[in-house]
């Protein structure tokens, strides 16, 4: 089956959510070469409830920003405008699922903190990593790990509790992408990549959530997917409490990033600093 087809049926099955016109503007300001921190202050001034969400999580301690955010202008030169980009979608798809979250008993807080502990532990992966002939953009990389899981905010809100019982009964069994694409005919990889898509995020983004559960090679993933990969990983391990098990990632590490096994593990303990530090 083509990823058109494939594309086609989950749009017909699932209640794709349009992201507002102003995310798609923002997103447009913020993709463009000569963009800067005012021009995205001044597009979101015309949002103040996404404008006050967005420096709310900026504020966060999921953030670990030592000085309090004021405006957009700093949110931007602190973060990068690539992070705030993802900080803008992040906060949109907030906004959009407010009343979901509320009412059902799929954990979002839980979903929420595993992306940022992911987010922070691309942008680790991507400083350290050595892929030959790529350059990749840390900044770019928030965005991805932060956005990696967005299939799954969409079928919790589409297939309510059957959505969840089948996540509860994948816990710690078998990949809960295995089990959507057994049950769904398609995982959460794929309908988050067709959101993102809709949304007109950048391309790294798009690739990095399709690919992040990929279990080939190198020449099949995107740059941005590798490190989301095992990012994805890396943070399920600390989050469960299972860090042990990540040794059994050091051959892939190295194959997928160049990493060492003493790189890598530095940047699992720094990865648990933060996870702490991570209010949930």
């Amino acid at each position: 089956m083509s990823i058109e087809v494939l594309r086609d049926i989950i749009e017909q099955r699932l209640g794709i959510p349009a992201l507002p016109g102003i995310v798609l503007g923002l997103n447009k300001i913020v993709q463009a070469p000569d963009a800067g921190p005012k021009d995205v202050a001044i597009e979101l001034q015309k949002d103040p409830a996404l404008s006050a969400q967005v420096l709310k999580l900026a504020n966060s301690s999921a953030y670990g920003l030592r000085a309090s955010i004021q405006t957009i202008d700093h949110a931007s030169s602190v973060l990068g405008m690539k992070a705030l980009q993802g900080m803008i979608a992040q906060a949109s798809i907030l906004s959009i699922y407010r009343d979901t979250n509320m009412k059902s008993p799929f954990d979002f807080d839980g979903l929420w903190r595993h992306c940022v502990v992911c987010a922070h532990l691309s942008v680790r992966l991507a400083c350290i990593a050595r892929i030959p002939g790529v350059v990749l953009v840390p900044d770019e990389l928030y965005t991805c790990g932060l956005l990696h899981d967005l299939g799954k905010i969409v079928l919790a809100n589409s297939i309510g509790e059957s959505y969840v019982r089948l996540v509860e009964q994948c816990h710690l069994h078998r990949p809960l992408w295995r089990a959507e694409q057994e049950t769904l005919g398609f995982n959460h990889s794929d309908v988050g990549a067709l959101v993102a898509l809709r949304w007109r995020l950048p391309e790294a983004v798009v690739s990095s959530i399709q690919e992040h559960h990929a279990t080939s090679g190198q020449g099949s993933m995107s740059a941005e997917a590798r490190v989301v990969h095992i990012a994805d990983r890396t943070a399920h391990c600390i989050l469960e409490g299972t860090i042990d098990d990540s040794r059994y990632l050091y051959p892939r590490v190295k194959f997928l990033l160049g990493i060492t096994p003493s790189e890598y593990k530095q940047a699992i303990e720094w990865g648990m600093g933060m996870a702490r530090a991570i209010a949930v």
